[in-house]
């Protein structure tokens, strides 16, 4: 099943599985327990090679409470990562069909925000540029919202790439104190990704 809706370009902003995701993250403070080590597996099945920062583990979504794993529908991957302000960060991938597409809509940033803004009001765009991932043309949208019900100031970094028929959706997220702070460690991440078939 396709989660994100088909935009004007036909290309899915996937955005909508974002706020899903966060509110996993929110989740996993309340099963400690379920966050286990377990190989790359699920990347490298993807065609991806991850290498996760240093101190985040591995989560498999079919040992998640059922709330948090409807939740996490639609991620591939899922690594935890330190806790600040009561919000666990984490980083994702999110794999689907790009619709034909072979490039991404220059319009990307701005589909993302609008998309969003109709799942979470509070979601404001702080940044966007082009990059390159794997050898591959990629954009990178920075943005901000407030995760409800703790009201908890959250920043995210989204890396989207076409590979093939696919769209892969590299997601960061964290608490807003600890964005400057752990950022750096998914970017690095990120350079050293490397698809393996």
């Amino acid at each position: 099943m396709n989660y994100f809706p088909r935009s004007r370009s036909g290309m899915p902003p996937a955005a909508i599985v974002l706020p899903l995701l966060l509110l996993a993250a929110g989740f996993l403070l309340l099963a400690p327990k379920m966050v286990r080590a377990q190989t790359n597996g699920a990347a490298q099945k993807l065609g991806v090679l991850l290498t996760p920062p240093a101190g985040y583990r591995a989560m498999d979504p079919s040992a998640a409470p059922p709330a948090a794993r409807a939740a996490m529908r639609g991620a591939a991957v899922f690594f935890v990562g330190p806790i600040t302000n009561k919000f666990a960060t984490n980083v994702n991938l999110v794999v689907q069909p790009s619709g034909g597409q072979k490039t991404l809509p220059a319009d990307l940033p701005a589909q993302l925000e609008a998309s969003m803004r109709t799942q979470m009001p509070s979601y404001k765009a702080l940044g966007s540029g082009r990059l390159t991932v794997g050898g591959l043309s990629a954009v990178r949208v920075d943005g901000a919202l407030n995760q409800l019900p703790a009201n908890t100031a959250v920043r995210n970094r989204q890396i989207f790439v076409v590979r093939g028929d696919r769209v892969y959706v590299f997601t960061f997220s964290s608490a807003s104190a600890a964005f400057a702070r752990d950022v750096p460690a998914f970017d690095q991440m990120m350079r050293a990704m490397r698809w393996t078939k």
